[in-house]
């Protein structure tokens, strides 16, 4: 959302729930002209056309052991939330995915759109996150390059904490999601 957040018009707010931002930060020389490019590939959407940098998979979203049968995310914290919640009767979820990141002129990064959002931002990330693939410092680093109102809110249970429904954590985030878009309509 921190993406689209700057390219697609007439939004009332962001809502971003454990931003993956990138490992590291990213500048750009002339953020006006990332934007512009980005602009460009979004709604061309001729991905097909382009050359991957990543392709990886079909391999397992999760799996229990890394070293006998390697998965995109590789926490215990996943495994255990995809298959309690995908694996629930008749979800239709299959624990099965291809990555792919086509190369482009500039990266699909909130680095470069943040400073563009034109709307409210409230960004909640999970303390002590523990996906590999989300850094607390590029987290902030976004938050940071956002312009217009915005609200930073930290929720304890890493990455998946909050995400389990009817429980604690769960009823917080929705509350302080509810009260953000109740303050921003």
């Amino acid at each position: 959302m921190l993406v689209v957040g700057a390219l697609i018009e007439d939004l009332s707010g962001v809502v971003s729930f454990t931003a993956s931002c990138g490992l590291k930060v990213l500048d750009f020389k002339d953020p006006e002209k990332s934007l512009e490019t980005l602009k460009r590939l979004f709604y061309d959407g001729e991905f097909d056309q382009l050359e991957d940098s990543v392709r990886e998979g079909p391999m397992p979203v999760v799996s229990s052991d890394q070293e006998v049968n390697s998965s995109l995310l590789t926490p215990i914290q996943a495994f255990r939330w995809f298959i309690d919640q995908g694996g629930q009767w008749n979800s239709g979820w299959e624990n099965k995915v291809t990555r792919v990141i086509p190369k482009t002129e500039v990266p699909f990064s909130p680095l470069v759109t943040a400073p563009f959002i034109q709307v409210p931002v409230l960004m909640m990330t999970g303390k002590e996150d523990e996906m590999p693939q989300i850094s607390r410092d590029v987290q902030l680093e976004v938050f940071a390059r956002i312009k217009t109102k915005k609200q930073f809110h930290e929720i304890d249970g890493g990455h998946f904490g909050a995400i389990y429904p009817h429980t604690p954590l769960f009823h917080e985030a929705i509350a302080v999601q509810s009260a953000f878009i109740r303050s921003i309509t």
